[in-house]
């Protein structure tokens, strides 16, 4: 059984209140899944696009549905493979005093509680975080994994978001034709212009620009928005 450093507390994801601009349909989405949707969540897009801080700011809305905590595991910093589930018991504060595998510490500590994993940047360890997945969802029913990828973990539970750029108003749009929520298009005007945003100085898109660049997202990533369908 592992043993406890401290006690774990409600988390470690801390209040976020800064202005959260654009991705209203994104956040209302990931709300009802995270209270009574799917267990496995990714948030799939390029580097820089917003998915850790969207992902942060939907599980910490989700707190109250996750009595045992909404913790999130910083994987970016992780190189070797067979880290993931240490990092994860890093995270709980929890030190494995069992023979077993640290998954194994993981589900039996885990198993009648109903908590968030927010796991983020798992595009470098997608076959750990596959297994790791895979296992913890299976031993513990109150389980429930918000992931932020370059790529899809390719599970067959995973129900997928794209995060694309957000739009700067294209009226060539297509639109989004298989129903997943796509940012409001007067929002990110509204980012490029807010001040405590770390880009308003610097960016110099324009709507012409930023809709190619959507463009080239969409049909070159491969990620295409998941189909609501359970």
């Amino acid at each position: 059984m592992p043993g406890k450093k401290d006690a774990p507390g409600p988390g470690n994801v801390p209040p976020d209140s800064r202005p959260f601009v654009g991705r209203r349909d994104e956040l209302v989405w990931l709300g009802e899944e995270l209270v009574s949707g799917g267990r496995l969540l990714t948030l799939v897009g390029v580097g820089g696009v917003g998915k850790t801080r969207l992902a942060l700011r939907a599980a910490g809305a989700a707190r109250e549905v996750h009595p045992d905590g909404v913790w999130l595991v910083e994987l970016s910093a992780l190189r070797a493979g067979g880290q993931v589930p240490l990092a994860v018991m890093e995270t709980l504060r929890l030190v494995d005093q069992s023979t077993g595998s640290a998954i194994e510490a993981l589900s039996v500590w885990a198993r009648d509680k109903r908590l968030l994993l927010v796991l983020d940047s798992c595009e470098h360890l997608l076959a750990d975080c596959v297994t790791l997945v895979a296992d913890l969802l299976t031993a513990v029913p109150g389980l429930r994994v918000l992931a932020t990828s370059r790529e899809r973990l390719g599970m067959p539970v995973e129900r997928v978001l794209a995060v694309d750029p957000l739009p700067v108003g294209d009226p060539g749009d297509p639109g989004n034709p298989e129903g997943r929520p796509h940012a409001d298009l007067q929002d990110a005007p509204r980012l490029l212009g807010h001040p405590s945003d770390a880009t308003a100085s610097t960016s110099t898109s324009t709507p012409s620009r930023t809709g190619r660049a959507t463009t080239v997202v969409r049909a070159g990533s491969g990620v295409q928005p998941a189909k609501n369908s359970r």
